[in-house]
Order: structure tokens, then sequence, then C-alpha cells
């Protein structure tokens, strides 16, 4: 369910295409202005492999409309938890060379507050546990 900057037909070469596109995208690095917290995984994986498994086998699969960034490597999407519409933010973050941080952000779609508790915390951990994703949760931040 493509939105938004990243729409597009799904043709034969359409996911190669989608990937070049994606490349494209900037990634932000992981510094001061990101603090760590409960909702981020560190992985040494190419930020397309798992940015391609997230869209493709992850978001589409479970027919979620979801939103790509136009400038960095991004994903918005909708979901309910604890009865309200929460907007989850997946932002893949460069760490170093070798070494990426995947950062969720949960906020409330209505106050645009951010959400804390342990709703977005158990949401989080379905994402990253999901059976296509977990291989990417392979590194801390100190290692």
């Amino acid at each position: 369910m493509r939105s938004g900057a990243q729409n597009g037909a799904a043709a034969d070469d359409g996911e190669e295409n989608l990937r070049d596109t994606w490349a494209s995208l900037d990634l932000n690095e992981y510094g001061p202005v990101y603090q760590q917290c409960n909702t981020q995984f560190f992985m040494s994986e190419q930020p397309l492999d798992f940015f391609e498994e997230l869209v493709n086998n992850y978001l589409e699969k479970k027919e979620v409309e979801y939103r790509i960034s136009g400038s960095t490597l991004k994903v918005k999407y909708v979901t309910r938890l604890d009865e309200k519409d929460v907007r989850v933010i997946i932002q893949v973050l460069s760490v170093n060379e070798t070494k990426w941080c995947v950062k969720f952000t949960y906020r409330d779609v209505t106050t645009k507050q951010d959400i804390r508790g342990n709703s977005p915390i158990l949401h989080f951990m379905s994402v990253r546990d999901d059976a296509h994703l977990r291989m990417f949760n392979d590194t801390t931040y100190d290692e």
C-alpha cells in the first residue's frame, strides 16, 4: 500500500526501481540529537536490505498504508495503540561506516506528542522480532 513520495506501480522491475530510489535517500547521523531509548536497535546489515524487508515483507504483507520520506530513509504509518491512533516513524540512522540505528518514534496523531509506555515498546518489539526483520537486530551501539 504505497503512498506519498515513493508511490509507484508494481511492475516486474518495480522493486529494483524502488530500491534505486531508496538508495538516493539520505541517512541522518545518529548522534546527540537522538537519545538512546527503548524503541531502537542497531544493525550491521546494509540499510537498504532492512528497508526493503520492512516495506515488502512487513508493511505490504500486513496491508499497512505507509508513506516513505522523499529525503531520508524513513517510513511513517498510523496504527492503533490503546484505542488511539498513533503515527509510527521508523528511521534508519548512520552510526558509522559499518553500523546503523533503526529508531522507532511514536506520536499521537491528534496532539503530535510523543507516546511513551508499554504499548509503543510492545509494538516496537513485535516489528523488530518479526520473522523477516529479526536478523537485522545483530549488534549494539558499543560493539
